[in-house]
């Protein structure tokens, strides 16, 4: 019998093992979505403090023209819009990074004219979770961890069948004939 339960278990596997790539596809794709979510607000936020750090500049050239500022301190300030600039320019390429994979899990080519706007907002309230019955329920339905059960009971089943190939065969043959034409009935013993 442990051909067929590992012929079972084995079609079990293969199930679980393409329920768990469905959802690694979900889970990748909400990651996605996210991930181009936040290079969204990441740019948005480059660029409100750009804007503070080039009025910063501004306010420290006018100063420095005015004679009340040394040169360093104006050099500072524009050194600090050179960096805020070239974060900004980073969170930008992160943006396209982020796009063009997202299209790709989409199945959409990586670049076009059509632009992708998330719109579900981010949740603020702090969200408890009860990790015991997650525990629970993990165990119970996630596809990875079933599958790690089923290998368990294939693999206690080819140690049951490695078992049985060691040992003595002792089959038994029995013979039992009646002669019905002569009327002579076999000797019971």
């Amino acid at each position: 019998m442990a051909p067929i339960v590992l012929a079972r278990i084995d079609t079990e596997r293969s199930y679980f093992q393409l329920k768990d790539s469905l959802q690694e596809l979900v889970r990748g794709t909400i990651d996605a979505y996210w991930g181009l979510v936040f290079a969204r607000t990441d740019i948005w936020a480059r660029e409100q403090q750009l804007a503070q750090v080039q009025l910063a500049y501004l306010k420290a050239d006018a100063e420095f023209r005015a004679g009340r500022l040394d040169v360093t301190s104006r050099d500072l300030a524009e050194v600090a819009r050179a960096d805020f600039r070239s974060a900004l320019i980073a969170a930008r390429a992160n943006l396209l990074q982020r796009e063009a994979g997202f299209r790709n899990l989409l199945g959409f080519p990586p670049y076009d004219t059509h632009q992708l706007v998330p719109t579900s907002p981010p949740v603020r309230v702090r969200i408890e979770m009860d990790w015991e019955s997650l525990l629970v329920m993990a165990e119970q339905y996630r596809p990875d961890l079933i599958e790690l059960k089923l290998i368990l009971e294939a693999d206690q089943q080819r140690l049951l069948q490695s078992r049985n190939t060691v040992r003595p065969k002792l089959d038994a043959v029995a013979l039992y004939r009646w002669n019905g034409l002569e009327g002579e009935m076999p000797a019971i013993s």
